[in-house]
């Protein structure tokens, strides 16, 4: 009877234990990515908010593409943008020879865009004809205002020219005494004696009646009246 009485009383002491091992909750954890688990360290570590893919990278074009897109533009008000893209690549690529495929105009345009994007005066040396180079020469000296470039140019009045427009822009009279022709010379020595107020600078014109208006504007009291002398350009 003890016996039959202690295997029910372990019986029942299983039962209870089991049974009540059953019941406790269990804890469940939930993911960035919404889903259950029962252990944290089984979410995945992928951030919730990736960051957005990079934009896939631009095709490169061939030099052959590149004069495709050129190819076909419009020509307004007498500019040709084909020609104008053309200078362009030009210059991009450093590439004087592309200016051969253009007409006159954008031709000696473009020698002195590549020149100018190249800041290097030599590209004006690849133009075909001596008034192209001496063109290129010239814009370029004004546009960088380096009268060293002048000198470079072939033509004597061009290059006076060049000489004449930089001496005023710079107001320097070392330039008027580069000058070959005579008037445009004592028309920069003029302009130097206006800018500076140097009397000295009338005393190297040539012409008298020029030289007295010089000095006449310059010393007033001291110099017979006269009207001033408008000077060419």
């Amino acid at each position: 009877m003890k016996k039959i009485f202690a295997s029910l009383l372990f019986a029942s002491a299983l039962f209870l234990l089991f049974g009540c091992s059953q019941l406790l909750p269990q804890t469940k954890y939930v993911c960035a990515d919404g889903t259950t688990v029962a252990d944290s360290s089984l979410c995945q570590t992928t951030p919730l908010f990736a960051p957005p893919a990079a934009p896939p990278a631009a095709p490169t074009l061939t030099l052959d593409m590149e004069f495709e897109v050129c190819s076909g533009m419009p020509e307004l008000q007498q500019m040709s943008y084909e020609e104008l893209c053309i200078s362009g690549l030009a210059a991009k690529h450093n590439n004087a020879s592309f200016c051969k495929k253009l007409s006159y105009e954008a031709k000696k345009n473009c020698y002195l865009i590549v020149a100018t994007a190249a800041e290097d005066p030599n590209v004006c040396g690849s133009a075909a004809s001596g008034s192209d180079k001496n063109y290129c020469y010239s814009q370029y000296a004004s546009n960088a205002k380096d009268a060293s470039i002048c000198e470079k140019i072939t033509d004597i009045n061009e290059k006076d020219n060049c000489y004449y427009k930089l001496s005023t822009e710079l107001a320097d009279p070392a330039l008027c005494d580069k000058m070959k022709t005579g008037g445009q010379k004592n028309s920069c020595y003029w302009n130097i004696a206006m800018r500076l107020r140097d009397v000295s600078y009338c005393n190297k014109i040539t012409e008298e009646g020029q030289k007295q208006n010089c000095l006449q504007n310059i010393q007033p009291s001291q110099q017979p009246s006269q009207p001033m002398q408008q000077l060419p350009k």
